[in-house]
């Protein structure tokens, strides 16, 4: 068995028909020259030549998430991955249009991550529970990628809020501590917000009603007692603001509403401002209610007595890709078949 073995063994070194194996020499030269023609060096084509041979089992790949593809991008062109301004512009800039799969979370996600810079077209393929903001389903997803490539398809400018907390210098960071000992953190009053849906200024978990002072353009509007209130744009007009007894906008409606939430008196009622205010909502000193903003359901912040919270209309909408049925023909459609608006038995 073992001379078998051996003959075989010497007759594939020799090969059949004369041929024999390649020589350690020419296999250096090959891998010189296949390396060269694709402008690597050796050891990075052998490298790369290794890391893609390597089974699942010797070494799992790293997960390619999109944070992890926007900080590769920014790391080669020197930029910090560590910022918060999510996309950076280079990335927006090359982008012809946005893939979104999902529901409407997802776009409210993918609005996040560009914060307050212009973007791209979005294309959102419904996947999710509602579909109010997602006009496609993912059946058609070849249909509507082609359709959109090739170009001429309608697009519906949905406006944002521009949002910003001023800090009361005494506590400048926002920290209880900070309150107590005066310090102030200039850099913590700066930060801000764009929001596709709604701001919300609420008491939390505290016992006790709210007190905010609530201003357009520096006049006093009204002081709002209860649970809270929402600044909210078009879009969000269908969703936490209509829970809230608010009326719906078409999307196409600039303006800004204006929502108390649980108000303690019955003749408070919802507003519609014009676009072009900036509204101010001030927690008064005396305020005994803890106050907490959030941003489209993120980023929640502690508002302590003299911190203010101020809105004004972005000046970069978001542009979505409508059907076929247009702006007002999604928009129709998904009140009636999302929210089942004014469903009743016909009468006979």
């Amino acid at each position: 068995r073992r001379g078998r073995g051996g003959r075989r063994g010497r007759r594939g070194r020799g090969g059949r028909g004369g041929k024999g194996r390649t020589p350690a020499s020419a296999t250096r030269r090959s891998r010189r020259r296949s390396s060269q023609g694709f402008g690597l060096k050796e050891e990075e084509g052998l490298k790369a030549r290794t890391t893609q041979s390597k089974s699942p089992t010797q070494s799992k790949s790293p997960t390619l998430t999109p944070g992890a593809l926007i900080a590769a991008a920014a790391a080669a062109r020197g930029v910090d991955e560590n910022r918060d301004e999510g996309v950076p512009s280079f990335v927006c800039n090359a982008l012809d249009f946005v893939l979104v799969l999902g529901g409407d979370g997802t776009v409210l996600w993918t609005c996040h991550i560009f914060g307050g810079q212009g973007m791209p077209p979005l294309v959102a393929f419904h996947l999710g529970s509602l579909g109010f903001l997602t006009p496609f389903p993912p059946s058609r997803i070849e249909h509507v990628i082609g359709h959109v490539v090739q170009g001429g398809f309608p697009i519906m400018l949905r406006h944002r809020l521009f949002c910003t907390i001023e800090r009361n210098p005494k506590n400048c960071d926002g920290t209880l501590e900070s309150m107590k000992d005066h310090t102030i953190n200039h850099a913590a009053c700066t930060k801000s917000w764009v929001v596709l849906n709604e701001v919300v200024v609420d008491r939390g978990i505290s016992p006790f009603l709210t007190n905010l002072e609530c201003y357009s353009d520096g006049e006093f509007v009204t002081q709002v007692q209860g649970d809270g209130l929402i600044i909210a744009t078009p879009t969000g007009s269908t969703a936490y603001s209509l829970a809230a007894g608010g009326c719906m906008v078409h999307p196409q409606v600039p303006s800004i509403l204006f929502t108390p939430i649980c108000p303690h008196s019955l003749s408070f009622r919802p507003l519609i401002f014009p676009d072009h205010v900036q509204l101010r909502v001030v927690v008064p000193p005396g305020s005994r209610a803890q106050m907490y903003a959030s941003f489209d359901g993120k980023d929640r912040q502690q508002l302590f007595p003299g911190d203010a919270v101020v809105m004004r209309m972005s000046i970069s909408p978001v542009p979505m890709v409508c059907g076929g049925a247009g702006a007002s023909g999604d928009w129709f459609r998904g009140v009636r078949e999302g929210l089942h608006w004014n469903l009743r038995r016909q009468q006979a």
